[in-house]
């Protein structure tokens, strides 16, 4: 049976679900880590504590008010499969960030009716896009999804580098100059964003202000996710005769257990920037939050990032396949 999700119980309800969800028998790689399950454990539970502020700020904020959407599928009254999705910023055009079925429930066709009413839904919002991401060698999604009428229009590689292993200096090349990058400079990462982005990605993952640019009460939902979650964000910008041309933004675990993310962008017309980036940025982290494993997601059109963050000695860890449908 399938029902909305309800913010007053269906967070913790995920913290218990999230885990076996992403657990895929047929491939273990995919599934996910122990210190993964910690860092979604403490975001989800925490965040259950304090739902009536979370909905406050949503009665607050109309961009809060579809940042948090979903459906869950009850088999026997209880919870087997989740479906999380959000709008991007003001605009028309939705994220799918979440389609799981727990593994003993595949294959019965609750994902396809999952993400057939998440489509509704966003239909009836006015949406007029979605995007969703899936590991490219989990070929029974990805041929629901293009059943669906989904198209690839990117690819992505996420590495991981094990947050043992220190990396070298690197000097940053002659020219560039470097500054911070507080987490309130939205517009730098709008306009860096805005420049770089292909024409085919914007297509479903459209650089708008509105994406970027959050007010007050998302700002603090924000605030309040990042503490019940333990991390820390920090970033950096990188300019060449004062135009911005690289950022770098950090999220640290503080707490024990969890992962650290780096997610870097560099322009391409300056590739020769990516390797400084790379080792500064692995090397901060470190400095932040030693000992922990670090995951660094980079599109494959970030030909220079991948080059450099290979070379760094970060591993592949899977592909994410980048699939988008055009709403009517």
């Amino acid at each position: 049976m399938l029902r909305e999700f309800r913010l007053s119980t269906d967070l913790g309800i995920s913290a218990r679900l999230i885990p076996g969800i992403f657990q895929y028998p047929e491939n273990d790689s995919w599934s996910i880590q122990t210190d993964e399950k910690r860092q979604i454990a403490d975001k989800l539970n925490n965040s259950a504590r304090v739902w009536l502020l979370l909905r406050l700020l949503q009665l607050l904020s109309p961009t809060l008010r579809d940042a948090v959407r979903g459906y869950v599928w009850e088999e026997k009254k209880q919870p087997v499969g989740l479906a999380y999705f959000q709008r991007k910023g003001l605009t028309d055009a939705w994220y799918i960030a979440l389609i799981g079925v727990l593994p003993g429930y595949r294959r019965q066709g609750i994902g396809c009716k999952l993400t057939q009413a998440t489509l509704e839904f966003i239909r009836q919002r006015e949406g007029r896009s979605a995007f969703l991401k899936v590991v490219a060698g989990n070929t029974p999604a990805c041929a629901l999804y293009e059943k669906l009428g989904f198209r690839c229009f990117a690819r992505e590689i996420r590495f991981v580098h094990a947050g043992k292993v220190p990396v070298p200096a690197y000097p940053i090349p002659s020219g560039y100059i470097e500054s911070p990058l507080p987490l309130s400079n939205w517009r730098t990462r709008y306009e860096i964003a805005r420049q770089i982005t292909p024409d085919t990605v914007q297509e479903y993952t459209p650089s708008r202000e509105s994406v970027f640019c959050r007010p007050w009460p998302a700002r603090m939902a924000g605030a309040i996710i990042r503490k019940a979650e333990g991390v820390q964000e920090k970033g950096i910008a990188i300019a060449s005769n004062s135009q911005i041309i690289a950022i770098a933004d950090y999220s640290v675990r503080l707490k024990t257990g969890g992962v650290n993310y780096i997610n870097i962008r560099v322009n391409p017309a300056h590739p020769g920037l990516a390797p400084y980036l790379v080792h500064r940025s692995i090397r901060t982290v470190l400095e932040l939050s030693p000992g922990r494993r670090i995951e660094i997601p980079i599109p494959t059109w970030q030909e220079a990032l991948v080059q450099a963050i290979t070379a760094a000695g970060c591993v592949p860890r899977w592909e994410h396949l980048n699939m988008g449908i055009q709403l009517e």
